[in-house]
């Protein structure tokens, strides 16, 4: 029966999905690299343990609303109230979402020293990244994204009038010219352009929403006397309705939707009392800022430990302080946590999860195994095999 050691990365982080078995006879030792207990001329490997980091998606809605060009008159011409008046934006938290990730812990790097005898060393099949240790591909968490202010707001677009803004004037102008007894009359014209009233140009306007309604009862009534099509006669009574639409968006105004997409990313603390940060705030006036801004309220995470493991610390600290000179494989029993995300004072999203560094290290026998492995995710021991 073949003997080897198996320690696979699962592609996201080190100690992901550790495959062990070996000979009850050979013994390994597992020290603490932190700590400085390895022996320099020992021969081994390094791993590292997991911790977790929490990454947050936020997505903002902005409605933007625009004055159309001739709201004021609306009521006059169209006999319309709700129109937009002022031109603005509004912001409002649409979708939060909370995952767990996982990188590699810089503070628990672990040493397998091999036994001294050669012979009594089973056969490895590792598989490490290009630093040589076990800790896959690294996840880099940066913090907060720097939230820059929002740049000026774009203008709505609406529809060109087909009407020109500018008019010609036609003046005719009499000239007398009288000599001795008799009168000459001279007649010349002078044409002069100046640029049509705002009044003006929303009065044409309405003129043409009425007109098309009048080109869509023609339509539906058969004014034409001509037998369209049934998909030709929708095809012409949908653009007429667009067409209207964009003239009626020059007295009632525009609302666009956007979305902005900002992600955060949280490392938990391992101390017992837990974590509570401040990655951002949020205004409904002004949107995402940055936590170190005066506007808005606090977007803050918080995440504490569910349970009481009073007892199992208790007996991990015993354990630890037996004296014993050999460690097998060092692994994390995480700890049940819940996490929320509040605005101000109101909870708007929930998690609950285990949470690697928040719970305890400890250590497997030296020997007398055959096989273990790890979650991939949380570090937490899954499976075991006993000789």
């Amino acid at each position: 029966m073949k003997r080897y050691i198996n320690l696979l990365t699962a592609g996201t982080f080190v100690l992901t999905g550790l495959l062990i078995s070996f000979q009850s006879s050979a013994q390994f030792n597992t020290v603490s690299v932190i700590k400085g207990q390895p022996d320099p001329k020992a021969d081994g490997i390094f791993y590292a343990l997991s911790r977790n980091v929490l990454r947050v998606d936020v997505t903002i809605e902005k409605s933007a609303r625009y004055k159309g060009p001739y709201a004021d008159y609306a009521r006059k011409y169209l006999g319309l109230n709700s129109v937009v008046t002022v031109t603005g934006s509004s912001y409002e938290i649409e979708q939060v979402n909370m995952t767990l990730l996982a990188e590699r812990d810089p503070d628990q790097l672990y040493f397998i020293e091999f036994p001294s005898k050669t012979k009594s060393l089973p056969p490895l099949t590792l598989q490490l990244d290009e630093q040589g240790l076990l800790n896959g591909m690294q996840f880099s968490a940066s913090g907060p994204v720097d939230i820059s202010k929002s740049g000026m707001q774009r203008s709505a677009d609406f529809i060109e009038q087909l009407q020109p803004s500018m008019t010609e004037k036609t003046d005719t102008i009499i000239r007398r010219i009288s000599v001795d007894t008799t009168t000459i009359e001279e007649r010349f014209v002078r044409r002069s352009v100046s640029e049509k009233s705002t009044e003006q140009q929303a009065k044409e306007a309405a003129e043409l929403i009425r007109k098309i309604e009048e080109n869509k009862f023609n339509l539906l009534t058969g004014y034409q006397e001509i037998n369209y099509s049934r998909d030709a006669l929708n095809f012409m009574l949908n653009r007429l309705d667009s067409l209207k639409n964009e003239y009626l968006d020059l007295f009632k105004g525009k609302l666009v939707k956007t979305y902005e997409y900002h992600t955060f990313y949280v490392v938990p603390s391992s101390l017992p009392e837990g974590t509570f940060e401040t990655i951002c705030r949020f205004s409904p006036e002004t949107g995402l800022h940055n936590k170190s801004s005066y506007k808005g309220e606090p977007l803050s995470v918080k995440i504490v430990a569910e349970g009481d493991p009073a007892f199992l610390n208790q007996f991990l600290d015993k354990r630890a302080n037996t004296g014993r000179k050999q460690a097998g494989i060092y692994y994390r029993i995480p700890q049940q946590s819940r996490i929320t995300l509040t605005q101000g004072a109101r909870e708007i999203a929930g998690l609950h999860a285990p949470i690697s560094q928040m719970g305890r290290v400890t250590f497997l026998p030296a020997n007398g195994l055959t096989g273990i492995k790890f979650h991939p995710l949380s570090g937490a021991l899954i499976m075991i095999s006993v000789n």
